[in-house]
């Protein structure tokens, strides 16, 4: 049976998660069980019994919310991908040395991964410098 909550209840409770969303890097995984119950609780609110008014300003905040979670998420995923080329960068300049020819297998791998995720080359590390240093400049 779904469980009574007032407007207030309920935006209190997007603020908590919310206020668990990182604020920048780097990502810190908090207790996501936590933030689970509690939209779970969300999920099974009687929303019937909340005012036009209400409804639409919960509405709102769960947007605002679903929103912002996007962008952490992306944010997350970026600094993912720029710390995987980094790597892979790095392991491609202990190979080129010969001192590491045990990581020419996972360099082989890592090349082959990121062809089958974006349908071309790992660029080269001068372009991925210039495609930061292009990010930064306003």
């Amino acid at each position: 049976m779904p469980k009574k909550m007032s407007a207030e209840t309920i935006l209190g409770r997007l603020t908590e998660v919310r206020d668990r969303l990182p604020a920048g890097p780097p990502v810190v995984p908090g207790n996501a069980d936590e933030a689970r119950a509690m939209l779970r609780d969300l999920r099974n609110a009687d929303l019937e019994a909340l005012s036009d008014f209400e409804l639409e300003t919960v509405l709102e905040a769960s947007q605002s919310l679903a929103d912002e979670l996007r962008t952490t998420v992306e944010a997350a995923q970026e600094r993912a991908f720029e710390m995987a080329l980094d790597i892979y960068y790095k392991a491609e300049e202990l190979v080129q040395t010969g001192e590491h020819p045990e990581l020419v297998e996972h360099l082989e791998n890592m090349r082959a991964a990121y062809e089958r995720s974006y349908g071309e080359a790992v660029p080269s590390r001068a372009a991925t410098e210039a495609r930061r240093k292009r990010a930064l400049t306003p």
